[in-house]
């Protein structure tokens, strides 16, 4: 843990001078000794290329490593393999990523933003049909539940939502005027342009 928390100073410089090839060194470190966070921490310097030469397969590897002792590298999984980083696309592995890292947010585990927003992914994954069967139902619940946590995209998608009958109540208007603009607080650009569109559309 104090190699971990090493690793953390250099690479947030907290009360340290900020070095992100120390930080690397130090979190290699306590990756050799097991450290599940560090192995993720590795993955994501290896992801953006912080500190080492940007390498999306060994950000993978590393990903890999942490996620077979815990779930916090589960939601980077399921993007890497929705997206194809490092790995060959694969969309029923990245629902399985984004449904185990949701697990932790929605059984009460953990309130860490990576697990809400693997819980939007799981919502739009059952919108879509990606990885599973296509379910409207549980769409709309994993929606919810990740905008209620304060998700962007999920407020976006959960607004648009509302949207497909808004024409016809201005219930379903009003609500989805509240969702997307909660978006856009956020600076989510797409609802910022929705919301443009509706305000001029409906003199708002």
């Amino acid at each position: 843990e104090a190699q971990l928390f090493l690793g953390w100073l250099y690479d947030c410089g907290e009360g340290i001078e900020h070095d992100n090839f120390e930080a690397v060194k130090w979190y290699r470190k306590a990756a050799d000794q097991g450290d599940s966070t560090a192995m993720f921490n590795l993955g994501l310097c290896y992801l953006y290329g912080t500190g080492v030469e940007q390498n999306d397969e060994e950000a993978v590897a590393w990903f890999h490593k942490s996620g077979r002792i815990d779930q916090q590298s589960h939601y980077h999984l399921g993007l890497c393999y929705y997206y194809g980083i490092g790995v060959e696309v694969n969309y029923k592995e990245a629902f399985w990523y984004f449904e185990n890292a949701s697990k932790m947010y929605t059984h009460g585990y953990s309130k860490d933003h990576n697990y809400i927003a693997a819980t939007y992914w799981l919502g739009r994954c059952y919108k879509e049909g990606i990885g599973v069967e296509q379910s409207e139902s549980l769409a709309n619940l994993y929606y919810r539940i990740s905008a209620e946590a304060g998700d962007a995209d999920a407020q976006y998608a959960y607004g648009m939502l509302f949207m497909e009958d808004a024409d016809s109540s201005p219930y379903m208007l009003k609500t989805a005027i509240e969702w997307l603009q909660r978006a856009a607080d956020k600076g989510h650009e797409e609802a910022i342009e929705k919301i443009k569109e509706l305000k001029s559309k409906n003199n708002l």
